[in-house]
């Protein structure tokens, strides 16, 4: 709640937006008041240039300026001496804007004007701003329905502000405090009030953070609108909630990493390892995975980023154009040689691709036996060239030099520490010429 009159001064919080076809320095700003004295002759506003001024604030002077309306008009220049757009806005002088008083009194009222004075009294301590002053107004003798709530204050001098009103609606259950105790929800067509599938809950008053498991097995791939709804204990019914969302289809890949690959189909946690994740857990590592086109240039048609898990799943929901056509599968990872499957995959007819099984899943049979019948992707290629040779030994021995440890592509094994069994493992792979193999 403020007054209108008896101001000091007015602070303009400029919010200047400036369309460009790429990012310039912001180095002058100016403003005036009323007429435009021409471009660079307004009153220059202290700046240090920038490229972005969203939040930038100054005070505009008054002191030449007359009692009543007028306007203030501001623009930035940039680098390229392009001036933005001039941004107006109307205010008001007050006669007494040199004679800041305090307000001393609010009122409020419902509906009807009782007359200065005769509204309901709101506490307030005496004072010359109260922007943020809030309170609670009483609705304990209005009827159910829609009503205008009005609000004034009167200074020290005897002088009211304006009155300001806003709408407001009275439930007519506003003073019963109700359980809710359903809730129901639905996909895309309305079955009826209390007809949809049923949500486990705990009665009360207020349910938030719930969480449940939300059965889509009926549903096509696509886009679909999930509905949900709650009862209370009077019956009333809740508006009908939306929320859209497309339901995609799933492709899992298998696939082990040579370095990190501890026996019996299992990896390290190696983000543990390596002080990314704080706790154990069935993470090793991410990997990127591309699908690409089928015929040269074998273009990406879709990239995603997933957590290859310990046992050397991962869990990909991809967009259902893909589903359509068959494509390469390419796995890339930090430290490893970049693998491609043997063939085109069609993602429709196989919603499941597994290299470990056999060399041969991955394009010339590029994998390594891990162990009897379990193939896992080279790794090595610290400085991913396509080869596991010198040139990753360099940056392996630095970091071993330095006993580095962490996050690092040069820990062949995973085990958090740059040291001689990476070098060992990485030497053994340079000696066997292992390189990139693609189509």
């Amino acid at each position: 709640m403020s007054q209108v009159n008896k101001i000091f001064s007015i602070l303009f919080l400029c919010y200047l937006s400036i369309i460009q076809s790429s990012a310039q320095t912001i180095n002058k700003i100016e403003y005036f008041f009323d007429t435009d004295p021409g471009f660079g002759n307004g009153i220059a506003v202290p700046l240090t240039p920038t490229t972005n001024i969203a939040n930038f604030s100054f005070t505009a002077s008054l002191s030449n300026i007359t009692p009543g309306i007028h306007q203030l008009s501001v623009r930035s220049q940039d680098a390229n001496g392009v001036w933005s757009i001039t941004n107006r806005g109307f205010f008001f002088k007050d006669e007494s804007i040199n004679n800041l008083t305090n307000i001393v009194q609010i009122e409020y009222f419902f509906d009807t004007d009782p007359g200065f004075g005769n509204g309901i009294a709101v506490p307030v301590t005496p004072s010359t701003n109260v922007a943020n002053f809030s309170f609670a107004a009483s609705l304990s003798n209005i009827t159910p329905g829609i009503h205008q709530l009005f609000v004034r204050s009167l200074d020290a001098n005897g002088v009211w502000s304006i009155t300001s009103r806003g709408f407001f609606f009275k439930d007519a259950s506003t003073a019963m405090v109700s359980e809710i105790v359903k809730m129901e929800y639905f996909f895309d067509t309305d079955p009826g009030f209390g007809n949809g599938n049923p949500i486990t809950i705990t009665a009360a008053s207020d349910i938030q953070n719930l969480n449940d498991v939300l059965n889509t097995s009926t549903l096509t791939n696509g886009s679909h609108t999930l509905f949900l709804r709650s009862l209370d204990n009077n019956g009333s019914w809740s508006i009908t909630n939306a929320i859209d969302f497309e339901k995609v289809s799933s492709l899992n890949i298998v696939a082990y990493i040579q370095g990190y690959y501890a026996g019996g189909a299992s990896m390290q946690n190696v983000l543990f390892n390596q002080g990314i994740e704080m706790n154990p857990s069935n993470h090793t590592d991410s990997v990127h995975i591309e699908f690409r086109e089928s015929n040269s240039p074998y273009n990406i048609a879709y990239a995603y980023t997933a957590i290859l898990n310990t046992d050397g799943n991962m869990l990909l929901n991809l967009p259902l154009s893909l589903f359509s056509n068959a494509y390469y599968i390419v796995l890339k990872h930090r430290n490893s040689i970049e693998t491609w499957s043997a063939n085109p995959v069609s993602l429709n007819t196989n919603p499941n691709y597994n290299f470990s099984t056999s060399a041969s899943q991955a394009y010339g049979s590029n994998q390594v036996e891990v162990e009897n019948g379990t193939w896992a992707i080279y790794n090595g290629d610290i400085n991913q060239d396509g080869f596991v040779d010198i040139f990753d030994f360099l940056e392996s021995d630095i970091d071993n030099q330095n006993f580095a440890s962490g996050y690092r592509a040069s820990d062949i094994n995973g085990d958090g520490f740059v040291d001689v069994f990476d070098y060992l493992l990485g030497d053994s792979n340079s000696q066997l010429f292992i390189s990139l193999s693609t189509p």
